[in-house]
């Protein structure tokens, strides 16, 4: 609603592309945020949000595109190591993601990175424990990120693990 009535609101075209990407409807995702993405091309969030959708949707190639243009961006390097890092992951360029874990432990040294973000890349390396362990430490964290744990399709792989359930009971998403 608050979309269609002020369909020209970048904030809110990129959170109804976001909400779609959620819910798993991906290529709607890919489509909202494209545009969205073309009303401000240097906005962070809405490309950052619009790789992610392309990595869900399939669209590999356009989505690493998609991360590298936050490279260039003030203020994004952050959001392109997740996002590069989580789709490396899970094309299984193992290596790769693991130098990106690297570079992100080396900025988490200057400024604050979440654990939560280091989860999502462990997740797509299958490595379990190192994401629940991640979890766990992003929990302490109480970053806002958390709220969405049991929407985060990165996070599919972990949904019927005990530790994985007990986060979410622990963050109040179920009893």
């Amino acid at each position: 609603m608050a979309q269609h009535l002020d369909p020209t609101d970048m904030v809110k075209n990129a959170n109804l592309g976001f909400i779609l990407y959620r819910a798993r409807r991906f290529d709607e995702a890919v489509d909202q945020l494209r545009s969205t993405v073309a009303m401000d091309p240097a906005s962070v969030y809405p490309r950052f949000r619009f790789g992610l959708a392309l990595e869900a949707a399939g669209h590999t190639d356009e989505a690493l595109n998609a991360y590298d243009a936050l490279f260039a961006m003030p203020g994004a390097q952050m959001h392109a190591l997740v996002g590069k890092g989580h789709l490396l992951a899970a094309l299984g360029r193992h290596d790769e993601a693991r130098q990106i874990l690297d570079r992100l432990t080396q900025m988490a040294g200057e400024r604050y990175v979440s654990a939560y973000y280091f989860a999502e890349i462990h997740a797509a390396l299958g490595e379990r424990d190192a994401a629940l362990d991640s979890l766990e430490a992003a929990c302490e964290e109480r970053p806002v990120m958390m709220i969405s744990l049991r929407t985060n399709p990165k996070f599919d792989r972990l949904r019927a693990e005990p530790r994985f359930r007990a986060l979410e009971r622990r963050v109040g998403l179920s009893k």
